[in-house]
C-alpha cells in the first residue's frame, strides 16, 4: 500500500539518526532511539512540506506524484543509511528499564494499551468532529480535487487561512490510502511521538527513567489528548512540534551544532505551519534560548538567527505569500465572516483586567467536572473573582460572539478539560516551590527558567485571544508542555510515594473511561465505533441522510458541476462524505455566492447546478445576474438548475 512509503521513509531516517557519535566498550556505536525518533520526525515533517508545496506548484498534487517522491525519499535514506550506517536492534527502543518494579511496568503497560485501544478507535472511527467537517477536512477535499493548495473561492473562511500542515498529513494520507479511514492516525501518531519527546524533555530537567515515564503518563492520559487523538483536528500535531522545538532548544543551548539548530528551528518552523497559537506558545521559549544562545555563541550567534529565518520563510514562505496575497496579511485575516456576523480573534480590551478575567476563565475549563453541582460552584467562584476585580465575565470585548461564559463538561474535543491534570500539576508546582526554596542548582534553575515560560506563555494568550467556551482543546499544547515539568517533580524519592504514585494511578484509572466514554467516537454503547454501518457513524452531529438523497438526485441527472451554496459554517465535508458513500466521484464540486476575500478567486463562469445547504427554498435563485430553478427540496437542502 502506498501509504507505507513515508512510514518507511520515517523508519529509515529514525534509523540512521538514532546513531550516536559515541561508542560502547565493544566499539559499536551507540543508540538513542528517543531522540532519533523526534529528529526523524522533524526531518518527515520538512519533507512534507517539501512535497506538498513542490507538487502544488505544478497542480500535480496526486496519489502517484505523490508516491512517487516517497519512493525516492525512502531510497535515498536507504542510501545514507547503507552509507553511514543505522542504528540496530530497533527492538531496544521498546525494551521497558530493568530498573522499574512491578509499579511502574504495570503503569508503563496500561500507557501502552491505553495508547492502541486510541489508534483502534481512530482507525475504525469516521472523522466527525464538527470544525473537521466545516474545514479541516473540506478543504483537504479541495485540494485533492483542485490538485493543487491554491487559495479557493469558499463561503467557509477558515478552508483557505488558517495554517495547513496538519491537513496536509490529512491530505497526503488521503492520497496514498485512497481513503478517508487512515486520517485519525494523524493526530494519533503526533500524540504517540509527542509522549516520547515529553519524556525526552523531563530528562533534560535531570528526571530519571521513572520521571520520564511519569512525564509520559501525565501527556498520554490528558482527557483532551484523549479526545483529539482519535479526530482530525491539530492541537495534538501542534503539540508534537512545540515539544521537538523546547527539546531540541534546550539541546542546542548546551552544545549548539548545527544538526540541533536545523531540528530546534526545523521544529518551530512546522509548529507555526500547524497552528496560530504556537507563535504565542513558543514565544517565551524563544527569548530564553535566544538569550542563552548568544551567552554561547557570542558573535556567531547569527548564524543561528540565519538558521531560523531561513527555515521560517521556506517552510511558511509559501502560506504567507498565498495569505498576503488575498488578505493583505501573511498571517491572515485576524477575524472570520458568517452570513452578517464578524468573529475577531483578538480582544479589543488589553490590559490587567481583561487578563486576569481570561486567565480565570480559561483556568475553569479545565475545572469543570461531569457534575453539574460542581460546576455551578466554579461558576459562582469565577464570577465572584470578576465582581472582585470590577471585570464583567460576558463582556463582548474579551469573549466570542454570541457567547457567554459558562462552565460546563463534555466528553468530546469541544468542551473537555484536564480536571485532574490541572489539580495534580498544581501540587507539583507546589512542592516545586517549597524545593526552590531549600536547594539551588542547574537543574533546578533550568526547569524554574522553564515553568516560567510555560506560564508566560499562558498568560500571553490569555492577553491577546478573546475566550472561548471551547478553548480548552487549544490548551493541549501547553498540557503537553508541562508534562515534563510534573515528571520531574513528581518522581523525586520522597515525592514519589505520596503525589508520584499515586497520581500516575489516578491518572491511568480515568482515563480509560474517559476513552471509552468519548461521545462523538465511543468504545462502548449503542453508538460504539464498532457497531453498525460506517456511514452511519460519519456525522452525528449532522446526519448523513440530509445529503444523500441530494447527491442521489444529483447523479440521476447527470449533474457534474455543482455549485455550492453555503453559510459560513456549515459542515460542507459531509457533502462529500457523502459522495464517497454513493462512489460517484465524477461530480466537481465549488463554491458560489461567495460574500467574503475569496470571491475575488472565483471563476468568471457559474456551474450549471446549484446545491444549497441551510437556506430556504427559491421558486428562482438568482446569483450575480444569473437564474436557477429550483428542482429538489428537501429539509435544509436544495437544488437549482440554471435556467436556459
Amino acid at each position: 500500500m502506498m501509504l507505507l512509503l513515508p512510514v518507511v521513509f520515517l523508519l529509515l531516517t529514525w534509523a540512521i539518526l538514532a546513531r550516536s557519535r559515541e561508542t560502547t566498550p565493544n566499539g559499536d556505536a551507540k543508540s538513542d532511539w528517543g531522540e532519533g525518533l523526534l529528529a526523524a520526525t522533524v526531518i518527515a515533517g520538512l519533507a512534507v512540506v517539501a512535497s506538498t508545496e513542490g507538487l502544488s506548484a505544478f497542480r500535480s498534487l496526486g496519489r502517484i506524484p505523490l508516491a512517487i517522491f516517497w519512493s525516492i525519499a525512502a531510497a535515498v535514506a536507504l542510501a545514507a543509511g547503507w552509507k553511514v550506517g543505522f542504528a540496530r536492534p530497533i527492538l531496544h527502543a521498546f525494551a521497558l528499564p530493568t530498573s522499574f518494579g512491578w509499579f511502574e511496568k504495570a503503569s508503563a503497560v496500561l500507557m501502552i494499551l491505553l495508547a492502541a485501544a486510541l489508534g483502534v478507535v481512530a482507525l475504525l472511527a469516521i472523522p466527525n468532529t464538527y470544525d473537521s467537517l466545516s474545514y479541516h477536512l473540506a478543504r483537504v477535499a479541495h485540494w485533492e480535487q483542485n490538485r493543487s493548495i491554491a487559495f479557493y473561492p469558499t463561503s467557509i473562511l477558515r478552508q483557505n487561512h488558517p495554517p495547513p500542515f496538519a491537513e496536509w498529513c490529512l491530505l497526503q494520507t488521503r492520497l496514498l490510502s485512497g481513503s478517508y479511514q487512515w486520517v485519525n492516525l494523524v493526530q494519533w501518531a503526533a500524540m504517540a511521538v509527542s509522549l516520547v519527546g515529553v519524556a525526552l524533555v523531563a530528562s533534560k530537567f535531570g528526571a530519571e527513567t521513572r520521571g520520564q515515564w511519569a512525564a509520559a503518563i501525565f501527556a498520554a492520559t490528558l482527557p483532551m489528548g484523549i479526545f483529539q487523538a482519535t479526530s482530525t483536528q491539530n492541537d495534538y500535531v501542534a503539540g508534537l512540534w512545540l515539544i521537538a522545538f523546547v527539546f531540541f532548544g534546550l539541546q542546542a543551548i548546551e552544545r549548539p551544532t548545527l544538526r540541533r539548530l536545523i531540528l530546534m528551528f526545523g521544529a518551530l518552523a512546522l509548529g507555526l505551519l500547524t497552528k496560530g497559537t504556537i507563535y504565542l506558545f513558543a514565544f517565551p521559549f524563544c527569548v530564553w534560548f535566544a538569550i542563552a544562545l548568544v551567552r554561547r555563541m557570542g558573535r556567531s550567534v547569527w548564524r543561528a538567527v540565519a538558521i531560523a529565518a531561513a527555515l521560517v520563510l521556506l517552510v511558511n514562505g509559501g502560506h504567507y505569500l498565498r495569505n498576503y496575497r488575498l488578505f493583505g496579511s501573511p498571517l491572515g485575516p485576524g477575524s472570520e465572516t458568517s452570513d452578517n456576523d464578524v468573529y475577531i480573534y483578538r480582544n479589543e480590551a488589553v490590559g490587567l483586567r481583561p487578563l486576569l478575567s481570561n486567565a480565570v476563565r480559561n483556568l475553569t475549563l479545565h475545572l469543570s467536572a461531569p457534575w453539574p453541582a460542581w460546576n455551578q460552584a466554579v461558576y459562582r467562584a469565577a464570577a465572584g473573582i470578576h465582581r472582585a476585580i470590577g471585570a464583567d465575565p460576558d463582556d463582548p470585548r474579551t469573549t466570542w460572539l454570541h457567547e457567554k461564559y459558562r462552565v460546563a463538561f463534555r466528553y468530546d474535543e469541544n468542551f473537555g478539560g484536564n480536571f485532574l491534570h490541572t489539580v495534580l500539576f498544581a501540587a507539583a508546582a507546589g512542592v516545586f516551590l517549597y524545593a526552590c526554596a531549600r536547594r539551588k542548582n542547574t537543574e533546578v534553575q533550568r526547569t524554574l527558567i522553564y515553568a516560567i515560560c510555560l506560564a508566560g506563555a499562558a498568560l500571553l494568550f490569555c492577553l491577546l485571544l478573546r475566550w472561548q467556551p471551547w478553548h480548552g482543546r487549544l490548551h493541549l499544547p501547553l498540557f503537553l508542555a508541562a508534562a515534563p515539568v510534573f515528571g520531574r517533580i513528581a518522581s523525586g524519592p520522597a515525592v514519589w510515594k505520596w503525589l508520584g504514585r499515586p497520581a500516575v494511578a489516578l491518572m491511568l484509572l480515568a482515563a480509560f473511561p474517559t476513552a471509552a466514554l468519548h461521545r462523538a467516537r465511543p468504545i462502548v454503547g449503542g453508538n460504539s465505533v464498532f457497531l453498525g454501518p460506517k456511514h452511519e457513524k460519519i456525522v452525528r452531529n449532522f446526519p448523513l441522510d440530509v445529503f444523500l438523497p441530494a447527491l442521489q438526485f444529483i447523479g440521476e441527472n447527470r449533474c457534474r458541476h455543482v455549485g455550492l451554496l453555503l453559510y459560513g459554517d456549515a459542515p460542507e465535508f459531509s457533502i462529500w462524505l457523502a459522495q464517497e458513500v454513493i462512489g460517484d466521484w465524477s461530480v466537481r464540486f465549488e463554491h458560489v455566492g461567495v460574500r467574503n476575500a475569496s470571491r475575488a478567486l472565483a471563476p468568471p463562469v457559474y456551474p450549471p447546478h446549484i446545491l444549497s445547504v441551510g437556506y430556504a427554498p427559491e421558486r428562482v435563485l438568482i446569483l450575480d445576474g444569473k437564474r436557477y430553478a429550483l428542482i429538489y427540496s428537501e429539509g435544509a437542502v436544495n437544488g437549482y438548475r440554471a435556467e436556459p
